[in-house]
């Protein structure tokens, strides 16, 4: 307690504020924060929570982090609905093409199919993968359909506006896209009229004009192709190369008749009239796109032509020479008054069974037939097994040479008479691979 200056009234001195910790450092006095004061000795510091201070200040900082992208998210902006077109449904297509297209026809359930022009269910071109493993790209080709006569190969800019409902002529297209797949090539074949006929009319009229009977001579060639008829793709495409058509579409058709007619030259067997043909399209087009191409397939071809002719020749003469061996034998029997069977018989199978495991079709077809005329059924279990093994032989020769009709007729008579012994073989399961419509 103190006494004024004035009088008797006591006055209470309020205490002091403790003194804060100071320290000098460079002749400057400091005062120390709590934080700075010196820690006790170890093992008698006091223990303390987080400041408050320290706490709202991590609160005010996350609070203004977040504020900026709730703020954007509130002021976003409304989405405006895109215009419908009076008619149409969520997809853009008209009810009627919805109704009319198959669920399943793109992959996946309630979506319509739109059909583009060289789609294969429109057209007649490619079908996922080309017809000829050695020819190069090809542009696309489109088809005539009804009374039309406009070529297929038209340019797009031509084409008229794609129909709401498919019609007559492509329900059954359709009908398939619905149907099991088993993965053969034949399932992607278009089942619409290939307009043959009027197709090779028009390419015979010398009154059309140039350019149409070049679109014309195109579309036949792709027709032959994508329907697997190298028979008659060959015959129409060596006419072709006989002519002189224009471009159409950046193609000629004299070029692309060439190189398809090696193919289906390839194809049917006949390599050995493969390198003519190809030297005759050098000679004619020697700076076409296909020029290198063809040069290749000839070349390999020729060379193929070369060993399978030398593997022939040295065939005949091992065969020869075991006739040579197997008439000594027979000789040695007769001297001793044996029979002469056996021999004949074994002389009889080598003919057939070697030429078979070469794969040389032509001579095992016509040999083996030999053997099981002769020798049908057999006596004893070597020679039963021997008949089997020629009839199988047959068979895969017969679809080797595309005579199809023959061999389902000898493979049902082999069924027929010997049910187990067609079990034990290939023969069914080689004519099961010919495509159904298979031309032969």
């Amino acid at each position: 307690m103190t006494t004024g200056t004035l009088g008797s009234e006591p006055e209470d001195d309020p205490p002091a504020p403790p003194t804060p910790p100071s320290r000098v450092r460079g002749g400057t006095l400091y005062v120390v924060e709590e934080e700075d004061a010196p820690e006790p000795p170890s093992g008698h510091r006091a223990t303390r929570g987080l400041r408050p201070s320290t706490v709202l200040t991590a609160l005010l900082v996350a609070a203004g982090l977040a504020l900026p992208g709730v703020g954007a998210f509130l002021l976003r902006p409304e989405p405006v609905p895109a215009p419908e077109t009076a008619g149409t449904g969520a997809t853009g297509e008209s009810p009627a093409r919805l109704a009319a297209a198959p669920p399943n026809s793109a992959g996946m359930t309630g979506a319509s199919p739109s059909l583009p022009a060289s789609s294969p269910i429109n057209s007649p071109g490619i079908t996922g993968a080309s017809p000829s493993p050695l020819a190069p790209g090809r542009t696309n080709v489109g088809g005539t359909t009804g009374d039309s006569r406009v070529p297929r190969n038209r340019p797009a800019t031509s084409a008229s506006p794609a129909p709401l409902a498919p019609p007559p002529a492509r329900r059954q297209d359709l009908a398939r896209l619905d149907t099991p797949r088993t993965g053969h090539a034949s399932e992607m074949l278009p089942t619409h009229d290939f307009q043959e006929a009027e197709l090779r009319a028009l390419l015979d009229d010398p009154s059309q004009p140039a350019e149409e009977r070049s679109a014309v001579a195109l579309e036949l060639i792709d027709g032959y192709i994508i329907r697997r008829r190298p028979r008659s793709l060959a015959r129409e495409a060596e006419r072709i190369f006989r002519m002189d058509l224009p471009r159409h579409l950046g193609r000629l058709p004299a070029a692309e008749a060439g190189w398809q007619w090696m193919n289906a030259l390839y194809t049917l067997g006949q390599p050995e009239k493969v390198p003519e043909v190809g030297e005759a399209f050098l000679r004619r087009f020697p700076d076409s796109p296909l020029a290198s191409a063809v040069d290749s397939l000839a070349r390999t071809t020729a060379m193929r032509v070369a060993t399978e002719q030398r593997d022939r020749q040295e065939q005949e003469a091992s065969l020869r020479e075991l006739e040579a061996k197997l008439s000594m034998e027979r000789v040695r029997l007769e001297s001793r008054g044996e029979p002469t069977t056996r021999v004949s018989w074994e002389l009889a199978y080598a003919r057939c069974d070697r030429p078979a495991h070469s794969r040389f079709h032509d001579v095992s077809a016509v040999t083996c037939r030999a053997f099981f005329d002769a020798w049908a059924p057999g006596e004893t279990r070597e020679e039963r097994v021997a008949v089997r093994k020629a009839r199988e032989a047959e068979i895969i020769a017969l679809v080797g040479l595309r005579r199809y009709a023959a061999a389902r007729e000898r493979l049902a008579a082999f069924r027929a008479a010997d049910p187990e012994g067609e079990r034990q073989t290939i023969a069914s399961n080689i004519v099961a691979t010919i495509p159904s419509g298979e031309e032969e």
